[in-house]
């Protein structure tokens, strides 16, 4: 579909005085602004890969090592302690439930617990790859993914969580940003839980070594950076 190349998702409006700096009021239904890839931090791009996705510049939008890896893992625990959704899957879902051009019924059937929307989503997914370049993906899924406490983008999550731009992030700012993707309201630090969330942030830094992204040495460094929270 179309609305998988360009989504068109709600967005934060901004009201500014004449000078065209000083914001007088902002108002959405959705707390989202999108930002370019080249303003969002090299550090925060390869978090949430290593925390979603660690195999994404290898696949082709479905990871099937991912798929086996996972399979063998739940069956072992005898529950879902592993997925195999790929970014592209991801974006792919969240694209169709938040696309505003269809119908609430339609929205709803992006996220069903079906094989039918499950392989739906794998034939979108492998499409979307052939129309988007990995960079389109990755800024597509950064700008559209809940990350909690009303935050939709890494935009509106960057300056919710730490009150800065999404190119001004720390390692250890976006180590923490990424791990709240699976469980946004559980995981935010500041409508959730912050050990949790501390929890998440040291998972997203050790995958980026075992993703050779950093060294353990910039691992112990960002672990030991204290994180001052914006809130609201």
């Amino acid at each position: 579909p179309a609305e998988l190349i360009n989504t068109p998702a709600a967005q934060l409006t901004r009201i500014y005085a004449n000078d065209g700096k000083t914001l007088l009021t902002t108002f959405y239904d959705q707390d989202r602004h999108d930002v370019p890839l080249a303003r969002i931090a090299p550090v925060m791009q390869q978090a949430i890969v290593a925390a979603e996705d660690t195999r994404f510049y290898q696949h082709d939008g479905v990871d099937l090592k991912g798929v086996a890896r996972a399979l063998v893992t739940n069956t072992r625990e005898g529950s879902v302690q592993q997925g195999a959704s790929t970014l592209t899957m991801q974006l792919v879902r969240n694209a169709l439930k938040e696309n505003t051009a269809l119908t609430p019924a339609e929205r709803a059937a992006a996220t069903e617990e079906t094989a039918a929307r499950k392989l739906r989503e794998i034939q979108y997914a492998v499409a979307l790859e052939k129309r988007l370049s990995k960079q389109q993906i990755l800024q597509n899924y950064l700008n559209i993914v809940y990350f909690g406490d009303g935050a939709y983008g890494i935009e509106a999550a960057s300056r919710r969580i730490f009150g800065v731009i999404p190119a001004r992030l720390s390692l250890a700012q976006a180590a923490l940003i990424a791990g709240i993707v699976q469980n946004p309201e559980g995981d935010n630090p500041i409508g959730g839980d912050r050990d949790r969330a501390r929890t998440r942030q040291l998972y997203v830094l050790e995958a980026m070594v075992k993703a050779q992204m950093i060294t353990s040495q910039q691992r112990a460094a960002a672990a030991a950076e204290k994180l001052t929270f914006a809130g609201r």
